[in-house]
């Protein structure tokens, strides 16, 4: 018969395995978490908890931001719709005010982004390596500044949560497609 300690060792084996393996247990079904980046970082989260989540990390394999689409109102970021390549993402967001879209010059990188959020998200202020800015909704709430944490890596992609606004917003760096790494 096992002992409590012995139990509590193979479970956290057996977490340490789906861990260690990338291993994802989502609604009942197993899925590796497999990487098409070199060496991809991420910023943590900024927003709240509610919502829907989404993830461009699929579509992001299509190549790189080419352009973006955000809807906002006062001070809230209502959606999203980011363009790879030549495709673009799924709208997440609600229907409310005017889709703005911005292109980015070919090779334009988003380097940096700066914002607010609360339990949701308030302004996103866009930087690329060509130091242009564009800037969505208000400042409230908690201020953040999201940078790549690698040297020469970019925005490669976004996943979050969103309904009627974006509740939460997390950014996925790495270098830009076709870039070898030195």
């Amino acid at each position: 018969m096992a002992t409590t300690a012995q139990a509590t060792m193979v479970f956290c084996f057996i977490f340490l395995t789906f861990l260690c393996c990338g291993i994802n247990i989502n609604a009942g079904k197993f899925e590796p978490q497999v990487s098409s980046l070199s060496h991809p970082s991420s910023s943590r989260e900024y927003g709240g908890r509610e919502g829907d989540e989404f993830t461009h990390a699929r579509i992001q394999k299509k190549g790189p931001i080419t352009a973006i689409r955000i809807r906002a109102v006062w001070h809230f970021i209502v959606g999203l719709q980011i363009c790879y390549g030549q495709r673009w993402s799924q709208y997440v967001g609600g229907p409310f005010g005017k889709l703005q879209e911005v292109p980015l010059f070919p090779g334009e990188s988003i380097t940096q982004i700066r914002g607010s959020y609360s339990s949701y998200l308030h302004k996103l202020e866009l930087i690329t390596d060509q130091g242009r800015q564009f800037s969505f909704g208000q400042d409230r709430g908690i201020l953040f500044n999201a940078i790549p944490p690698k040297k020469d890596t970019v925005l490669r992609y976004v996943s979050g949560r969103s309904d009627y606004f974006i509740k939460a917003i997390h950014f996925h760096w790495d270098v830009k497609p076709g870039q070898r790494e030195e």
